[in-house]
């Protein structure tokens, strides 16, 4: 090798490819987590929901919770997205529930 007209010697082969060999998994690492990352966004949409006499926010997010969701996370979204003071609701309310697509 030579770098800025100097020679350099590799004294020990074995050392100097399991040197470049960590340095290309290291990059190649780095390269898949660029473009595997996730963005940890998931599209919500809403839909409008009629409160009735007897329902509460926790039982309308239990209703409309899939399996893979916690129903806590569903109450913390209606209570803001609807701006809900001390999780009251009233009969004949409409609020907005949110739905995953």
């Amino acid at each position: 090798m030579n770098f800025n007209g100097k020679r350099v010697r590799i004294v020990n082969k074995r050392r100097f490819t399991l040197a470049l060999f960590l340095l290309f998994i290291s990059f190649l690492c780095a390269f898949m987590l660029m473009f595997n990352a996730v963005s940890g966004e998931e599209k919500i949409i809403y839909k409008d929901y009629t409160v009735a006499k007897g329902d509460t926010v926790w039982k309308i997010a239990d209703i409309n919770t899939g399996n893979d969701r916690d129903v806590r996370e569903v109450v913390y979204e209606i209570v803001k997205v609807n701006n809900i003071k001390n999780q009251t609701i009233y009969p004949g309310q409409t609020i907005q529930v949110p739905i995953q697509e």
